[in-house]
């Protein structure tokens, strides 16, 4: 991140914070407004990520703070945290999505959006973990082995949608949450 031209201005930052802003304050309002069953799993995770979203936005103040290399060390910190935390705003979305599925052909359309959201969280760790150390690499790995757990499932939902949806959510929730967690444990780890 030496680079000037790479590094995110602080207004590029706080639209960032804003548009994430938006999105969270919409799951969370879809989940307030749901009655389902798997309610309780989807509040814990709005509260996750508004707890990170709050986290992130505090992060903004030291950028203020900070000159020189450190200015830019803390801004690429700030601008990984805002590449996770759209990336899980993202895949829980999609979860949430396929939860709320009423018919078939969009429960299968969301269990594509759950899958190319988590590949797409899973390549976003994978530079990080290029640009990082050693052990970053390990950490990832575990995440890798996470989401390799977690496809087969993605796809045998999508293949047996039309068999009903009860038993096919509930290990849905069951897998996405394992994933999410061990997706977590890496951001943090990497951080």
């Amino acid at each position: 991140m030496s680079d000037a031209a790479s590094v995110p201005s602080p207004s590029d930052l706080t639209e960032r914070i804003g548009k994430l802003n938006e999105r969270i304050d919409a799951f969370q309002v879809k989940v307030d407004l749901w009655e389902g069953a798997g309610k309780g799993h989807f509040a814990a995770i709005a509260a996750e990520l508004g707890s990170d979203r709050d986290a992130v936005a505090r992060s903004l103040h030291h950028v203020g703070e900070a000159a020189g290399e450190e200015w830019h060390k803390v801004v690429g910190y700030a601008a990984r945290a805002f590449d996770r935390l759209e990336s899980e705003v993202e895949a829980a979305r999609a979860d949430l999505e396929a939860e709320l599925a009423d018919d078939v052909d969009t429960y299968k359309a969301a269990v594509d959006r759950q899958r190319d959201s988590w590949r797409g969280h899973l390549e976003r760790m994978r530079v990080q973990a290029k640009l990082g150390e050693m052990e970053a690499r390990d950490v990832l790995a575990d995440l890798e082995h996470a989401y390799e757990a977690a496809r087969p499932h993605l796809e045998e939902a999508r293949e047996k949608s039309d068999e009903g949806f009860g038993s096919l959510r509930e290990r849905g929730r069951e897998v996405m949450a394992h994933l999410r967690d061990a997706a977590r444990a890496a951001s943090r780890k990497m951080m």
